[in-house]
């Protein structure tokens, strides 16, 4: 069954909290654009990615439906969604606004597929189906000390063992007080994951590393610390704090992150949920015997690709609200991610919601 044609959205979604880090935000929403595939049967596979200028709107609908009447719409409509899934998972090579573009298409065309089937999403990629083990992420930099505590109490309620604190604070001693009352929230039994966002330089990265360890906070990982491009100060790092892990990785391409492995810069393999370059990217860390983190994916469709990594630690959840608007989508039990049976991805936009979070 064909793809007869294609429409496209903007939509932004309101946070349940301020959120941000030391270099982004704060920010009340989250824009996210839609790829809608349709084929004959009256079957929509929906396709949806992050702005890339994110807490921005990034571009218009209009604009996204250009770079895909240039780029995408000869390659796309006219063709058989199973054979275009595996097209697609080596469109690699995309770049600037457009590797969104693709990367919306690409999930679009897997959804339609899982369809047409009749199987879902991870299932088609080679996933399991079991829960995928998550960690609790506040995005919480911009909150007070208070504010902070009774996110974390209520993500441990939920089941959470593992806990991701946003540093990069300008006082150091602030910071540790911070950490150590987020430890003590936590218990002395959970993880506890640190990530700068690239804030620092490599030289900073170190002394704080070390700080938070003669503190006696037991950090688990240490993520971004510094630009993900600089390779040999990324490995400096790893080589001064063999106390802990380096995480990083998810806002390098495909190829940064093959350099990555290469040089030796990281003990795990950040990504996010997009479909071809996150399985691609599993493959290079599984050939250097890395773990792979999955990172905040666009209405936690990354659980999909996270079940098809035998090599995935850990996805990131960020209780930022979404699935209130959400007829269907990815559910989060007892600290998993726990993946939908239906069709495709499973996640629906309820239709009131459609209307009023469209911009």
């Amino acid at each position: 069954m064909l793809v007869e044609g294609a429409s496209f959205d903007r939509f932004r979604f309101p946070t349940r909290r301020v959120q941000g880090g030391c270099v982004v935000g704060p920010f009340t929403a989250v824009w996210h654009w839609s790829v809608e595939l349709v084929d004959r049967a009256g079957r929509v596979g929906v396709g949806f990615v992050t702005s890339p200028r994110h807490p921005e709107p990034g571009p218009s609908a209009d604009e996204i439906r250009g770079v895909f009447d240039r780029e995408a719409r000869d390659l796309v409509v006219g063709r058989d969604p199973g054979q275009l899934s595996q097209r697609l998972l080596r469109h690699g090579g995309a770049l600037g606004p457009s590797r969104w573009v693709w990367w919306a298409v690409e999930l679009a065309v897997w959804d339609l597929l899982g369809q047409q089937l009749e199987r879902p999403l991870w299932h088609l990629l080679g996933g399991t189906g079991e829960p995928v083990p998550a960690y609790a992420s506040g995005l919480e930099y911009h909150l007070g000390a208070e504010e902070v505590a009774e996110f974390l109490r209520a993500a441990r309620a939920d089941g959470f063992t593992a806990f991701k604190a946003k540093v990069g604070f300008p006082d150091l001693r602030f910071e540790i007080d911070r950490l150590r009352m987020m430890r003590e929230v936590i218990g002395p039994d959970s993880q506890l994951m640190v990530d700068a966002n690239r804030a620092w330089t490599a030289k900073e990265a170190i002394r704080r590393a070390w700080a938070y360890e003669k503190a006696g906070l037991d950090i688990y990982w240490l993520e971004d610390p510094c630009r993900n491009d600089d390779l040999s100060e990324l490995a400096r790092v790893r080589e001064a704090v063999p106390f802990t892990h380096l995480c990083v990785g998810d806002y390098l391409d495909l190829d940064g992150k093959r350099r990555l492995l290469e040089c030796g810069a990281t003990d795990m393999l950040r990504v996010h949920g997009h479909l071809g370059v996150a399985l691609q990217a599993s493959w290079l860390a599984s050939n250097h015997g890395k773990d792979v983190v999955v990172g905040n994916s666009t209405l936690n469709v990354g659980a999909h690709s996270a079940s098809a990594m035998p090599n995935v630690k850990v996805m990131e959840y960020s209780f930022q609200g979404f699935d209130q608007f959400l007829t269907s989508g990815i559910s989060f039990e007892n600290g998993h991610a726990v993946l939908p049976t239906t069709p495709g991805h499973g996640i629906a936009l309820a239709p009131d919601a459609k209307a009023e979070l469209r911009a």
